[in-house]
């Protein structure tokens, strides 16, 4: 009932002295430069996304003149228009 050294999923070699660690780099390896191009993409699209964002929430607000016209007779004002 001891180790076998046979076992397939085993990263050593036969003889057990020397372990490979090769996969386990490489997996870190792509996962970093996923990582740092998720970053890199992340920081590129952010103006435009920003834009984007800011485009569609805008609150569209005009001042302008006006005139009001009630029974004592017409009075300047200021009106407030506009999408919201």
């Amino acid at each position: 009932m001891g180790h076998d050294r046979r076992d397939p999923y085993s990263y050593c070699n036969d003889n057990g002295s020397q372990c490979s660690e090769t996969l386990g780099h490489s997996l870190l390896a792509v996962g970093l430069v996923a990582y740092g191009s998720g970053i890199v993409y992340d920081i590129v699209m952010a103006p435009s996304a920003v834009d984007a964002y800011n485009a569609s929430h805008r609150v569209r607000a005009t001042i302008g003149p006006a005139v009001l016209t009630p029974p004592s007779g017409p009075v300047m004002g200021v009106g407030l228009g506009g999408r919201f």
